[in-house]
């Protein structure tokens, strides 16, 4: 009976948490700014709240048709409150702005384009190259609200990571008294991109189950980590894949249920090759969010290698927990147990995220 109980608990907590897994997706609260030269390019996720006056039905949404009708004014909000200064305090030149609402290829929900967010993108630029950037940035919901940035200036190789909000709106990118940037906070961002997805730590764990002992974990880990790091690569250097972003998302949620799968039916399989085809799915997800919150990947150079380390030292991480986890529980019957449970609940959350990520339009 206590098993029964346990494994009801063990599903209850995973579905208690469905809902928290993003797919690899630009989510909102996210900037990137890189600096190139006289040329500026800006993405940002700004939240839907921040433009109350396009939001025609009061929902607290922002859909496809209330962009397009008041796309003039979000324009001139945007230039107001995303700013870049130079030494003189001139302002950089708007050459362009794109506002889009995420669709149902990007959020793979099926539902129509109406989001809490916006993805916009601004190019800029100067007359001449700046001897001193100024960034600043107040477009914000409500005064709670925080943004993070990533901010690369080519010309001095610099990195910045950290948020804004509205206690400090300003941040210095170039020029005097510029802190000096650290890899440990451009790599935090790779393991913070982990930690707050589920969908990495379910599959992690999903590895695990499908293993036995640190030993047998190594060679899927490691396949799964190098698949992993040449298709996020392949995005890197230009690839794009010949399939639609929501058959990616689907594959990577049914890559859980896959490996829960094999343990749980007790399937016999070379888990390591399932692993490398699995890792080079999973490469591409992260590669088409990485492109879509930091634009390309080319002109980010080191940094992007900072942060993927991040995401695999992640991935390691979880791996050993998950072993760890294991190892304490040293009578075989409950170790049998809670495998048994555990890969129930992940088996079943994997196979909802799989159909969640797939169009309605497709049924």
């Amino acid at each position: 009976m206590k098993r029964i109980w346990f494994l009801i608990l063990i599903i209850w907590l995973g579905f208690g948490q469905i809902n928290s897994a993003s797919a690899h997706s630009l989510e909102a609260g996210q900037l990137s700014i890189l600096i190139d030269d006289v040329n500026a390019a800006i993405i940002v996720a700004p939240y839907a709240s921040a433009f109350t006056f396009a939001d025609d039905n009061g929902d607290g949404l922002l859909s496809t048709v209330e962009v397009d009708t008041h796309q003039d004014a979000i324009h001139a909000f945007i230039e107001e409150r995303v700013v870049l200064r130079n030494e003189v305090d001139t302002a950089a030149t708007i050459l362009h702005i794109d506002v889009v609402v995420p669709d149902e290829t990007a959020t793979g929900n099926g539902d129509p384009a109406e989001a809490d967010f916006v993805q916009v993108s601004v190019r800029a630029m100067w007359s001449s190259v700046p001897e001193s950037i100024d960034v600043e940035y107040t477009l914000f919901g409500s005064a709670e609200e925080r943004i993070h940035f990533l901010m690369q200036d080519r010309a001095t190789g610099k990195v910045m990571e950290g948020e804004f909000h509205s206690a400090e709106t300003v941040v210095r990118l170039r020029g005097e008294e510029v802190p000096t940037a650290t890899d440990d906070a451009i790599w935090l961002s790779g393991i913070e991109h982990v930690l707050s997805g589920y969908d990495h730590i379910l599959f992690i764990l999903a590895l695990v189950l499908a293993t036995t002992g640190l030993r047998k974990l190594l060679g899927p880990l490691t396949a799964f980590t190098l698949a992993h790091t040449v298709t996020l690569a392949a995005v890197a250097f230009g690839f794009e894949p010949p399939v639609p972003a929501w058959l990616i998302e689907a594959t990577i949620a049914a890559s859980i249920a896959i490996l829960a799968g094999i343990y749980l039916f007790g399937i016999s399989v070379e888990v390591w090759w399932v692993a490398a085809l699995l890792g080079l799915v999973h490469g591409l997800g992260l590669g088409q969010a990485m492109t879509a919150s930091l634009g390309s990947l080319q002109q980010w150079g080191s940094a992007l290698i900072v942060i993927t380390i991040g995401v695999e030292l992640s991935h390691l991480a979880i791996a050993l927990v998950g072993i760890g986890a294991l190892w304490l529980i040293r009578k075989p019957q409950h170790n049998v147990a809670v495998r048994s449970a555990a890969s129930i609940a992940i088996f079943c959350i994997g196979l909802y995220w799989t159909l969640e990520r797939i169009p309605i339009s497709l049924f």
